[in-house]
């Protein structure tokens, strides 16, 4: 059980450092989906 809470705990604050700090990397992330997409 506790294992399952801290496993949450990280996932949020996970989340929460990407949106803050990690939006590059997300974007990033999101752009190779997008390249091959509006190429054709």
């Amino acid at each position: 059980m506790r294992f399952v809470v801290l496993a949450g705990i990280v996932a949020v604050a996970v989340i929460v450092w990407r949106s803050r700090h990690g939006e590059e990397v997300w974007h990033d992330a999101d752009t190779p989906q997008s390249q091959p997409n509006t190429g054709p």
